[in-house]
């Protein structure tokens, strides 16, 4: 009896050594690859803040500091209603901050360009009629809720009865686009 147990050992002693053992996985790396990535454009202000940086003095297609007077902007979401891509940008600057002041409220824009390889165009809905000097943008400003800064617009939803905002703040929030602005 005692050889059918030290047989036993044995084979199990030599399962275990032959038994295929997970190989030690590297720790994974995040590698920039040259070339792998473009800039397309600037989107916001009237020069490409880069190219400047390197001497050449490129204007964006927008021109919002000319058309808008908006300088900067912060994060913010698109999305398609009707052919027109909306953009809600979040905190924006403008610039001169003595004459306009938008302490960081937050603008809508839309373009209606369908061809990527073409400028994009964003525009901003503005109060009407259009004169240089009183041309500031509309901003999100929800009846009862102060907007501040980072609270931003960060999703909206096209449906049949409204386009419809949700921000980032203390609560959601929607508010009907198509009842504020006309396209």
């Amino acid at each position: 009896m005692k050889a059918p147990a030290n047989l036993f050992l044995i084979v199990l002693a030599l399962a275990a050594a032959l038994e295929p053992r997970a190989a030690a996985q590297p720790t994974p790396v995040l590698t920039w690859v040259p070339g792998s990535s473009i800039k397309k454009e600037q989107i916001i202000g009237d020069v490409d803040w880069a190219a400047l940086a390197q001497g050449s003095n490129v204007p964006t297609a927008s021109l919002t500091v000319t058309n808008f007077h908006i300088l900067g902007t912060g994060e913010g979401y698109t999305f398609e209603d009707h052919g027109h891509l909306l953009f809600l940008s979040g905190d924006t600057i403008s610039d001169d901050t003595n004459t306009w002041r938008f302490q960081a409220r937050d603008p809508l824009g839309w373009c209606t360009n369908t061809d990527g390889e073409s400028p994009l165009v964003v525009n901003y809905f503005t109060n009407r009629p259009y004169n240089y000097y009183r041309n500031t943008p509309i901003f999100v400003e929800p009846n009862g809720i102060e907007m501040g800064g980072n609270d931003i617009p960060n999703a909206g939803i096209s449906l049949s009865n409204g386009v419809f905002l949700i921000w980032a703040l203390h609560g959601v929030e929607w508010v009907n686009l198509r009842e504020k602005c006309e396209f």
